[in-house]
């Protein structure tokens, strides 16, 4: 079973994503007005957007740290399609704040404030990266890319992601650092963000350090043989 679910985990991701995506749609079109399910679905989706990009990036250093971790291989083999999944969520959170702005009061762009601006600017970048990193992770483009120049580019997922973070922060929608334009502040996803971020680095941090748990004894230790003179 576990070996069918590390073979196909590409594909159970994409279904669990896409049913996802239709719950949040299904559970904002339950909003009384059609202006407050426009800014529920690009808060749910903006937010599940960032979960999943910063549990993209907490794969690699979990899985280096804690080397026994249940499931390992199936985490590392649906690392990609996790990453990619958090840029397909991205595409409904943008929609839904830049289709009403546009076709409505365009200056909103940049009419609240100075957080505001530089929080759009981080979330376009982090989105234009994110555009790429999902564009190459194909088997074609891996081989079309030399290995060292394709996992140069897929590390910036670990700049992308507290980008990201910021960009959530300093927007204020969803977590009321800047004047909202529409909705209501969530303290506490802001808490559960920061927590997860958090832990990210401090495993990232671990892994850069060799640390690995549990530590290997020295029975696990082949001994180093004895040249005889």
């Amino acid at each position: 079973m576990l070996a069918w679910i590390t073979r196909n985990i590409t594909l159970l991701i994409g279904i669990a994503v896409a049913g996802a995506m239709v719950g949040i749609g299904i559970a904002s079109a339950c909003e009384p007005t059609t202006a407050g399910a426009i800014v529920a679905a690009r808060q749910v989706y903006g937010l599940t957007a960032l979960g999943v990009l910063l549990g993209a990036c907490l794969i690699g250093p979990l899985t280096s740290v804690f080397p026994r971790l249940p499931l390992r291989g199936v985490l590392l083999a649906g690392r990609r399609a996790v990453g990619v999944s958090a840029f397909i969520i991205a595409i409904p959170h943008v929609v839904c704040y830049l289709g009403p702005v546009l076709l409505g009061n365009w200056r909103e762009l940049y009419e609240l404030g100075v957080l505001w601006v530089v929080g759009l600017v981080l979330g376009l970048l982090a989105l234009v990266d994110l555009t790429m990193l999902a564009w190459t992770s194909r088997d074609a483009a891996v081989k079309a890319m030399s290995g060292k120049r394709w996992k140069r580019l897929h590390r910036t997922v670990y700049v992308a992601a507290p980008v990201l973070f910021l960009h959530a922060l300093f927007v204020g929608t969803d977590f009321g650092l800047a004047t909202p334009a529409k909705g209501e502040s969530d303290y506490g996803c802001l808490i559960a963000f920061a927590i997860l971020t958090a832990a990210w680095l401090m495993l990232a941090w671990l892994r850069s350090r060799g640390t690995r748990w549990p530590a290997r004894s020295s029975a696990d230790v082949a001994p180093t043989p004895v040249s005889e003179s």
